[in-house]
């Protein structure tokens, strides 16, 4: 498989649709409009495609590295079918072991299959998790918004429903965690109502999301990641239609 590579757009071009941007929604968006019998052009400002998909290929000895999107697991059924579709094998995420929770100078060892730590706390969190799952389970995926408590959800961050719901400060850190291991932002930077549908949208038609979905290795996201580096499925996406892919440079407001 040759690397997708962006070019010029012929001049006078014309096509029925534009896509603005060669990220994964984008290229999907792109295949759906050809199915339906539409020309398309994706235009893109780097000269790549992905988006936030990219592998990186600068640790020599065909070394690389993920630097968006390197998970796949069970229920993510769209990215896999693409993956199915052109090639792309994947690889169980290596998951044995032991991890260290270090909290004011204390470290503790726990088996990484586990993945929450066992302290003092493991009660009280156990039993906010029950809660925080009983939520989401009650959130339609995509439409958070028809939830009876919704605009008080939407009304604090997912900092204040933590604080509301547990005392000590170790549990307060680990479902912070769930935030931040996730979205890489702190919990007091997303609405509580954000944070429940995102982990309500972790499943799939037969199967609801849930916290353990979301987070987990083992039956997770994190469950696999991809040979060769997430990138080849939207590299593979673009070379499909190898014409239809454009780089073009934003430019500045005069």
């Amino acid at each position: 498989m040759r690397s997708a590579q962006a070019v010029t757009p012929p001049p006078g071009g014309v096509f029925d649709c534009v896509v603005v941007g060669a990220g994964l929604s984008g290229l999907a968006a792109a295949r759906k409009l050809r199915e339906a019998g539409r020309s398309v052009v994706v235009v893109e400002a780097r000269n790549r495609p992905g988006g936030r998909v990219q592998t990186i290929n600068t640790l020599g000895g065909g070394l690389h590295f993920d630097g968006g999107a390197e998970f796949i697991g069970p229920t993510q059924n769209h990215i896999q079918a693409l993956a199915d579709e052109f090639e792309v094998a994947t690889l169980p995420t290596y998951n044995e072991g032991l991890n260290l929770y270090w909290r004011n100078g204390t470290k503790t060892y726990y088996p990484a299959a586990i993945g929450i730590p066992i302290n003092q706390s493991i009660g009280e969190t156990a039993t906010a998790i029950v809660k925080l799952s009983a939520i989401c389970l009650s959130i339609t995926p995509g439409k958070p918004w028809e939830h009876l408590l919704a605009n008080y959800w939407d009304s604090i961050t997912f900092k204040d429903w933590i604080d509301r719901t547990v005392v000590s400060a170790d549990a307060k850190l680990q479902l912070s965690l769930i935030c931040s291991s996730t979205l890489s932002v702190a919990p007091e930077l997303v609405s509580a109502l954000f944070m429940f549908n995102y982990i309500a949208s972790a499943g799939d038609e037969n199967n609801p999301g849930t916290m353990f979905r979301l987070l987990n290795t083992s039956g997770g996201a994190q469950e696999r990641f991809f040979d060769g580096g997430a990138f080849r499925v939207p590299a593979a996406m673009a070379d499909t239609k190898g014409e239809t892919f454009h780089n073009v440079k934003p430019q500045k407001a005069t």
